[in-house]
């Protein structure tokens, strides 16, 4: 789980998967099939704020870093940096 706080959450149900981030500057992914902790998205600065499905591939965060980072969550890369 998380270090600190968790301050947003974010499904996607036909993935059945789900997202969480707080104040550990971490996005966890959860698989809501086992209830289990998958993969760790590292890429914010200060606290991710918010979470948004962009598409079944693409997640979107916000951090207090002033970023906004698109993922593809499965790689766990980020696509681009606004």
């Amino acid at each position: 789980g998380h270090k600190k706080y968790v301050s947003t959450v974010c499904e996607i149900y036909e993935r059945e998967v789900m997202f969480s981030g707080g104040g550990d500057t971490d996005i966890l992914v959860w698989d809501l099939s086992t209830f289990k902790c998958t993969q760790c998205l590292i890429g914010h600065t200060e606290e991710v704020l918010a979470l948004k499905e962009v598409s079944s591939d693409v997640l979107a965060s916000a951090g207090g870093d002033r970023v906004i980072k698109l993922w593809d969550w499965q790689s766990g890369f980020v696509v681009r940096s606004l």
